[in-house]
């Protein structure tokens, strides 16, 4: 619908996409609160995201049409349209990869697809963290936007505001939270190779013992033969001649 919005400018189909956003929200926060109670490990924060989007959502909803919301407006509309494509991305990517991990025992059933990059995205889903800085960067822009708007033209509603402190908040949360994932997830990476490298060592240690161990065997073997032919000599030698005659 924000492609639509791009196109032709009509205020009922503006407040009808905002109101859409303001359900799409508000049905997230409570669906995440019901998981939340029965286990899931959904972060904090974009939880809080979900609020705060859902505040920022509300706002626009009654943002009365004026010159200031006319400046706005495209580039609010082109952001929806590039957030709505890499939702999409991330709906069916993280699809598949949360179905392979439950299947593998490594997530919890109550676990769900969602918006921003989760440690366990890692897994076949870190190119998608471009596209997620550059949205982030746009929530800044749309934060320095507004926050001009404020002062120029004058008069400017309080909504204007309002909608830049929300921006902000988003932007600084989303970074944040990603930033300390990431990180996160290198060095469980590098831990983890480090662990496969050291058991391949290992192995290969307890192969060359063992390897070294059977050729000591073998030579031990073949130094004893001689010498068990010599005593049976000697013992046949020995033998009286009625002994021999019985054998």
């Amino acid at each position: 619908m924000a492609f639509f919005n791009l196109i032709f400018n009509y205020r009922a189909l503006e407040l009808a996409f905002i109101f859409l956003l303001v359900w799409y929200y508000c049905t997230l926060t409570i669906r995440e609160s019901i998981l939340k109670v029965n286990g899931s490990r959904i972060k904090g924060w974009w939880r809080a995201h979900h609020f705060i989007s859902t505040v920022a959502a509300g706002v626009l909803l009654v943002w009365p049409q004026g010159e200031h919301w006319q400046i706005f407006r495209m580039q609010f509309m082109y952001f929806n349209v590039y957030i709505s494509i890499v939702q999409y991305l991330q709906f069916g990517y993280q699809k598949g990869l949360l179905h392979r991990l439950k299947a593998l025992g490594e997530r919890h059933n109550m676990d769900i697809t969602i918006e921003g990059f989760h440690s366990w995205m890692w897994r076949g889903l870190s190119f998608l963290l471009p596209f997620l800085f550059i949205g982030y960067g746009y929530q800044a822009y749309n934060a320095w936007t507004l926050y001009k708007l404020a002062y120029s033209p004058p008069d400017a509603p309080w909504h204007v505001s309002v909608m830049s402190g929300l921006f902000l908040l988003l932007f600084v949360g989303n970074m944040a939270t990603t930033l300390w994932v990431v990180p996160e997830k290198i060095r469980e990476r590098a831990k983890e190779r480090y662990r496969l490298q050291s058991m391949g060592k290992s192995m290969k240690l307890r192969k060359e013992m063992k390897n070294s161990a059977s050729d000591l065997d073998l030579s031990s073997g073949s130094k004893l033969s001689p010498t068990a032919t010599t005593t049976t000599s000697i013992a046949t030698a020995t033998q009286t001649p009625a002994e021999k005659k019985e054998t």
